[in-house]
Formats: C-alpha cells, structure tokens, sequence
C-alpha cells in the first residue's frame, strides 16, 4: 500500500529488494496485473542498490542486481535450511531453523544485502520466530505457522513435505 499511496517516495534508501510476488492485498489493489504494477515501483524509489529475486527480472525492463543463484550448496532437511556461499573471499556455512523454497529465497536475498553492503558479520544467529515453522511436538511432529494467503499456505505445506516426508494433517484459521 505504501508504494501505491506514495507513503514512502521522500525516503532515500540503501537498498530496495523485491522477494516475491504472490495473491496478496487484491482487496486494495483489485488485480494482479494492478498488484504487480505497485509493487515494481520500489523500483523508482531514490536507493542506492535496487535487487530483484531473479525469477521476476522479466517483469521489468532495467539493469538491476538480481539474485537466487548466489550460493554454492543449499540442503534443506528436517533440521532446518544448510546454505553454503562466498562472503569475504570464504566459503561460509549458515544454519537456520527454518524449512522450504520460500526461506530459502529470503536467506539468499539476506546474502545478496550484506554482499551490497559490505557487511561483515562475525557471525549468523537466526533464532525461531513464534508462528513461523514453530515445531512445537515431534512426536507427532507438530508445526504452528501464520501463513495466511492462498501462497503462503501452499508454500508452507510443500516445504513441511519436502523436508520432512510425513503425512500432513492441516488445520487452518484466521483471526480477525
């Protein structure tokens, strides 16, 4: 909403970075060619680094820094998210408690940032997020998430299968 309503165009930015696009908030914007149309407008925002997650780079016709394919290996069990890639002339290795294609992509838009940046981090923490593949049980494995769009519920239960190979029972609700 914010780009649509001009709510953020004085700001100047570092970085602008587009992660995905999904059906969301077509109560205000109607259609998804009208949603696409907003949300590419991060694109004229007055920031130094402008990135796109490179599965969208179709949508828009500029030079910009893309990513997606800045790793070496990627695993993705039970355990979480295994990512391997180059930062400071090193090959290093980060673990996260979380699972699936659509963390996946945040942990590479992350790399992508502090690579832009300049960033040397002395370390990775990426600690559980309440509702977010929050695994509560393990036997029966047990995993609370707030995803709530037609998207983010599919992307939840594709990764929950991939990683884990167990039948899954959903239960779904919304608030409010």
């Amino acid at each position: 909403h914010g780009l649509e309503l001009f709510r953020v165009n004085k700001i100047k930015f570092e970085i602008v970075l587009l992660t995905n696009i999904t059906q969301d908030h077509l109560d205000f914007h109607e259609t998804m060619e009208n949603y696409i149309k907003a949300k590419l407008k991060i694109y004229d925002l007055n920031s130094k680094y402008k990135i796109i997650n490179k599965k969208f780079k179709h949508l828009i016709d500029r030079k910009l820094i893309e990513f997606g394919d800045n790793y070496k290996n990627i695993e993705n069990s039970k355990n979480g998210i295994k990512i391997k890639f180059d930062y400071y002339n090193e090959t290093v290795t980060i673990k996260t408690p979380y699972y699936g294609n659509c963390y996946i992509e945040n942990l590479l838009a992350f790399i992508s940032i502090i690579n832009n940046l300049k960033i040397k981090l002395k370390s990775f923490c990426f600690p559980k997020i309440l509702g977010r593949m929050q695994k509560i049980s393990n036997e029966p494995i047990t995993i609370v998430d707030f995803a709530h769009t037609p998207d983010a519920v599919e992307n939840v239960i594709k990764s929950i299968k991939g990683s884990l190979n167990n039948k899954i029972a959903v239960i779904f609700g919304c608030g409010g």
